[in-house]
């Protein structure tokens, strides 16, 4: 018999976005060790995700950023895991547009902002990234999201991992 909280956690399946580089990850030069330790977190997120016990968000920003990966070999692995994996699929919209350009005054990278957006507008719980610069901004981005009524974590892999279990 599962207990209220597995029951809970079964129904209201964790809902997060990952960014263009989590899924990139695993094909980066991973000579070096925290590209490789990223590279394994990310790895252990879509295993989380093929076993479904988290659902992974799509949005049109990051099938946009896939072609700009110019190995047409790493393009087609990486798509086919994002499609593999992605439970739902957020299309832009003018509502996630206007969260981006608000965003621009923090962060420097409008595929940034939209991705953030994009994961804020569908109700994610989390965006999962390696770039540094939104990891140093995580702490004003996120204020900023809840001063308009988002709650959204911006996580690296690792802490995802750390704080899946909890």
């Amino acid at each position: 018999m599962e207990n209220k909280d597995n029951q809970h956690k079964r129904f209201n399946m964790l809902r997060i976005m990952l960014n263009t580089n989590v899924f990139c990850r695993p094909f980066d030069d991973k000579t070096d060790p925290e590209i490789q330790a990223e590279s394994d977190y990310s790895e252990r997120i879509i295993e989380l995700a093929e076993l479904k016990q988290i659902k992974i968000v799509a949005s049109d920003i990051l099938y946009a950023e896939l072609g700009l990966i110019e190995d047409e070999r790493k393009r087609d692995i990486v798509l086919n895991e994002i499609n593999g994996v992605s439970q739902e699929r957020i299309n832009t919209n003018d509502k996630i547009h206007s969260l981006a350009q608000e965003l621009g005054s923090l962060i420097s990278d409008y595929s940034d902002d939209l991705h953030i957006a994009s994961a804020a507008v569908s109700g994610c719980e989390c965006l999962v990234t390696c770039d540094k610069q939104l990891a140093k901004a995580r702490s004003k981005i996120e204020s900023f999201l809840l001063s308009k009524g988002y709650r959204l974590k911006i996580l690296a892999p690792k802490e995802f991992i750390d704080s899946f279990g909890d």
